[in-house]
């Protein structure tokens, strides 16, 4: 939980030397906006961006192959999740929002695998870049 709760972190940028971001790392960090990953980033634990209320959109390197429970739980205003590569071994409760879902819809590149017509619950769509 390396920045839970740290309400004034508004953007990071995930250095090349992270391959798993960690369990509740961003756990409240209600202000975050922009989040930054390496390509190197493999893993995205269990409630990472938790309760991350002012992230709208993120973008999932190619290289991030799971994704763990309520991952983006509670992220009210994330509307869009941009991923790059095939679709990652999910968690249950990835995009729950108490009894809602958080509005995002999936975004998947053209050629990329494993996509359906929803995505942990959520609706997906071929991303036009």
């Amino acid at each position: 939980m390396a920045f839970d709760s740290c309400v004034n972190l508004t953007s990071i940028t995930i250095p090349a030397s992270v391959t798993s971001i960690g369990g509740g790392a961003f756990y409240a960090c209600h202000n975050l906006t922009n989040v930054t990953f390496s390509a190197n980033v493999t893993n995205i634990e269990a409630v990472t961006f938790y309760m991350c209320g002012e992230l709208t959109r993120i973008t999932i390197p190619a290289s991030v192959t799971t994704i763990g429970d309520g991952a983006f739980q509670d992220c009210f205003r994330l509307s869009g999740v941009y991923f790059q590569g095939d679709a990652p071994k999910i968690g249950s409760f990835l995009f729950s929002a108490g009894r809602q879902q958080v509005p995002a819809t999936i975004y998947y590149l053209p050629g990329t695998t494993g996509w359906g017509k929803t995505f942990g619950g959520r609706p997906t769509a071929v991303w036009k870049q």
